[in-house]
């Protein structure tokens, strides 16, 4: 399987292969390898198929785990979630995380009411 140009220069920057014969096997990878969509969009996913329902973030990184077969970093569930909540996608209420459906998204400030106003230490 060929591979564009531009992939083959970042993959193998230096060394006896030339871009243009590179194939997967030769870098290392093989075309049985299975390529997973990314955390965030898996999350994404989970919450809208659960939707109304909510999920806890270490239920979200618990299944992803399993599906990829892939040890993720403990934060990685909750930094994830947290930074779709600005972007309006999720909502969270104290651990239980809520897809929020297009149409009730707030288009002109995404992550707001989705927490309680907290004045901070200030």
């Amino acid at each position: 399987m060929e591979l564009p140009v531009s992939w083959l220069q970042k993959a193998v920057p230096t060394g006896n292969l030339s871009p243009a014969t590179a194939t997967l096997e030769s870098v290392g990878l093989s075309a049985s390898m299975t390529v997973h969509k990314p955390f965030r969009v898996r999350a994404l996913e989970l919450l809208s198929e659960a939707y109304p329902h909510p999920l806890k973030a270490s239920k979200i990184q618990a299944k992803i785990e399993a599906e990829y077969q892939t040890k993720f970093h403990d934060k990685t569930a909750g930094m994830t979630l947290y930074r779709l909540s600005k972007e309006g996608f999720v909502r969270r209420k104290g651990v239980h995380w809520f897809f929020v459906p297009e149409d009730q998204r707030n288009k002109e400030n995404p992550g707001s009411g989705d927490q309680p106003d907290d004045p901070g230490l200030l």
